[in-house]
């Protein structure tokens, strides 16, 4: 399996200058799964504490589009996060996207931090879907979303039902970048079957 893992600006000019290139990737490298970063289509939200509903109807609407162009990275299967609405609820879901099925939910977002650049509790929900595996590009996948990775016990649940890999769409400042790393390690490690 080839798997394209990618950075993609925040400012939305050079995020448009960008993707161009990543579609010539994946295409180039004949990828089979391709993991974008959390919420990859509008500003992030969460880096302000005041919630704005305006705000996360634009960003839904944003990820909508956006997911319509998802066909230049086919016949790759991709994961990202998306903001929805759902009822009173707005989520952050894990999606899988195909060419024959089009976009998934296959998981929500449960552990919510709350803290300065990532105020997820003020602005959605705590994801109420179980942690369960769903198949991408013929490989069991295990789906924690950003701070879902530091839930060891997840990680260990999809290791002991047979996950071949566990796909993590983040968004993660640089300065702490190594820590994520250590926490990808660590759920690596979690997850091995006993």
């Amino acid at each position: 399996m080839r798997v394209t893992v990618c950075e993609l600006p925040e400012d939305r000019t050079a995020f448009e200058r960008t993707w161009p290139a990543l579609v010539e990737h994946v295409a180039h490298e004949d990828s089979d799964l391709v993991v974008l970063p959390e919420m990859p289509f509008a500003p992030w939200l969460p880096a302000s504490s005041t919630d704005d509903g305006a705000a996360w109807e634009r960003a839904v609407a944003a990820h909508d589009e956006w997911i319509e162009r998802l066909d230049a990275l086919a016949p790759a299967t991709v994961l990202l996060s998306r903001p929805s609405i759902r009822g009173e609820r707005r989520c952050n879901d894990g999606v899988r996207w195909t060419a024959d099925d089009g976009a998934t939910t296959v998981h929500e977002k449960r552990y919510l931090p709350e803290e300065p650049g990532f105020w997820e509790e003020s602005w959605y929900d705590h994801g109420q879907r179980e942690f369960s595996l769903v198949e991408c590009a013929d490989a069991q996948t295990g789906f924690l979303i950003c701070t879902d990775l530091w839930a060891a016990e997840e990680a260990r649940s999809y290791g002991h039902a047979g996950s071949h890999l566990i796909a993590n769409p983040r968004a993660t400042e640089q300065r702490t970048l190594e820590k994520w790393r250590a926490g990808g390690r660590s759920t690596g490690s979690s997850r091995v079957r006993s």
